[in-house]
């Protein structure tokens, strides 16, 4: 009786098939290597930042803050996002904008039938002043765009001031 010494060998493939090996696309490398650096310069700034919401599917709603005398407003835009998949938080660290998106699409036509489906879940956390007055903050969604408003404080109101600007 012969014995074939390769099939003794645990770590090499029993067939002789070539081995392929996928190698990530450079462009991705970079793009998180500059995520991490920004993460880790910005991370270090009193409002913090955080690239880490963007892990996952790639969806990250675009926010914008803005701030009067007497207000913060933070609107999100949610495009396909209905109001039962979305959890809107507000707590002593900041807003905190919550939902899965869903896309499902389906076709069917002589000859041949499409059915595409994709979901993703998503977090967004932007981080708010010291002096607002949290419990009495509202929020707003219509057409995919959410609006929350956030009112200050008597005494943060107070604490704004205009500076007169002199041009040399």
């Amino acid at each position: 009786m012969t014995m074939n010494l390769k099939s003794l060998i645990p770590w090499k493939k029993r067939d002789d098939s070539p081995t392929v090996v996928q190698r990530e696309h450079p462009f991705e490398l970079w793009r998180r290597e500059v995520d991490r650096l920004f993460e880790s310069a910005l991370s270090e700034w009193p409002m913090g930042f955080d690239l880490s919401d963007r892990k996952g599917n790639g969806f990250l709603p675009e926010v914008e803050v803005t701030e009067t005398d007497k207000e913060v407003k933070v609107t999100a835009e949610l495009p396909g996002i209905e109001e039962k998949e979305l959890d809107v938080t507000i707590d002593g660290s900041g807003l905190s904008i919550r939902g899965e998106k869903r896309h499902e699409r389906e076709e069917e036509k002589k000859g041949y039938h499409f059915s595409e489906r994709s979901y993703g879940a998503f977090h967004r956390h932007v981080p708010l002043p010291d002096g607002l007055l949290r419990d009495r903050a509202e929020a707003k969604f219509k057409k995919g765009v959410l609006k929350v408003s956030i009112p200050k404080s008597p005494e943060a109101q107070k604490r704004r001031k205009a500076l007169n600007v002199k041009v040399e």
